[in-house]
């Protein structure tokens, strides 16, 4: 399943005296987002885990900002064996209307 994200960057309309807009960057742009479906309750929520994917470029360009939906839940599992660590995120009643 894939999830909506909205990307937030600064955003600026050029206007000349009463011509139509031009368009120069956007203030949010919605992104598709690779996730797991992990549960689907009665309220027509669920709870989705981010890819692995997404969070390792997202990790690369840490001044990039989304507005994710549902309640976020991060936890670090380490793994002592290989030396190296990682990072589950979980959304908890994302809206099913938001994955497609």
């Amino acid at each position: 399943a894939t999830a909506s994200a909205s990307s937030s960057s600064s955003a600026r309309w050029q206007s000349e005296s009463g011509r139509a807009a031009a368009v120069t960057d956007l203030t949010h742009a919605f992104r598709e987002v690779l996730v797991t479906l992990l549960a689907v309750y009665g309220d027509r929520s669920c709870d989705v885990e981010l890819s692995s994917s997404f969070l390792q470029a997202w990790e690369a360009d840490p001044k990039r900002r989304f507005l994710l939906p549902g309640a976020v839940l991060a936890a670090r599992l380490e793994a002592p064996e290989a030396g190296r660590s990682s990072v589950r995120v979980i959304l908890r009643a994302v809206p099913l209307s938001s994955l497609s």
